[in-house]
């Protein structure tokens, strides 16, 4: 088929202004890309200089939709109708336009889209303290973050060398994919999103083969991270009791309020599948494993950035409301 003719800047610029014009109801963001349209020109003003950095000279695409069309893409898996008015139909200049925006995103230096670990003796404490406060009577004190793992499925979607598909394959959920180590904070923010390898490592094992693991084992201190029984317990990671163990009424009274803690990385994962269904699906990108990071860490970011708007408007964070949103039918 006949490649269709690219418009113009001018012409995408008007094609925009009419899209947010018939759009002033903010429905059709939040519908699309999980975020009001306040807060979408608050993420554009943070990536204009790194927007600009990344643009692909071959197919000038506006900010405005380079932006809308990834941030779609990333929530629905569905191709923006925005760029094929841009006469970019082809697959290959898709994935161009879609990968230099989500470098924009990993480049930019906002604090509103960081990862980071608390790591001084002040960042760790407000993060403690942090988790105190959304647990009444919790003698736990010294818990900077939750730690679990997530499994990312692969389907037929990522390339992979016939001698190591057999590292992917995961005896847990029958299906190829790797294991992502997270930790995040009180308010359900990433402090830690990362590929640690292939889905047939545990996650004990995982930890350590990422950094994650030791940044929590130099953490300051007494502060420590807590996660399930999946983990082995060191000097700054603690993992709650199982099988018999837990039956031991000290054990399962660290248990009831370490829990408390360790269930936010779980409302975390579930907030992060809602808004960005990518990740939901069979791997749509045909690239290399080692790619992946790029989209597991973009998706932490806008992530963090989601968060950090309804901070700052002083909405309830998820942590607080995230049952209203969660909703099971959503994964099926």
């Amino acid at each position: 088929t006949r490649r269709s003719r690219r418009s113009t800047l001018v012409q995408q610029r008007m094609s925009w202004e009419k899209f947010v014009a018939d759009a002033e109801d903010n429905l059709t963001f939040v519908q699309q890309i999980h975020m009001d349209y306040e807060c979408f020109l608050k993420l554009l003003s943070l990536l204009r200089e790194d927007l600009e950095y990344h643009q692909v000279e071959s197919f000038p695409v506006i900010d405005e939709i380079r932006l809308y069309a990834l941030l779609s893409w990333l929530a629905t898996c569905e191709y923006s109708s925005f760029l094929e008015g841009c006469g970019i139909v082809d697959k290959m200049s898709f994935q161009k336009v879609m990968m230099s925006t989500l470098d924009a995103i990993l480049e930019c230096e906002a604090p509103q889209l960081q990862i980071e670990l608390p790591c001084t003796d002040d960042e760790c404490l407000a993060a403690a303290r942090g988790f105190q406060s959304i647990s009444d009577d919790n003698p736990i004190d010294t818990c900077v973050c939750a730690i679990d793992g997530f499994f990312l499925q692969f389907g037929g979607g990522v390339k992979v060398k016939p001698s190591e598909k057999h590292n992917f394959y995961s005896t847990d959920y029958y299906d190829y994919g790797m294991n992502i180590q997270a930790a995040c904070d009180h308010h359900l923010r990433f402090v830690f999103l990362g590929v640690a390898g292939p889905a047939s490592l545990y996650d004990d094992e995982a930890l350590h083969e990422c950094s994650l693991g030791q940044q929590i084992e130099t953490l300051p201190g007494n502060f420590c991270a807590i996660g399930d029984c999946a983990y082995i317990p060191s000097e700054h990671v603690i993992p709650l009791f199982s099988h018999e163990q837990s039956k031991i009424p000290e054990n399962k009274n660290f248990n009831y309020f370490a829990d408390q803690y360790r269930i936010h990385i779980e409302r975390a994962f579930c907030w992060m599948l809602f808004r960005w269904r990518v990740l939901r699906e069979p791997f749509p990108l045909h690239c290399p494993p080692e790619r992946v990071w790029k989209l597991v860490e973009c998706v932490g970011r806008l992530h963090n950035f989601c968060l950090n708007d309804r901070i700052s408007k002083n909405l309830p964070t998820m942590a607080e409301d995230a049952s209203v949103y969660w909703n099971s039918s959503q994964y099926k």
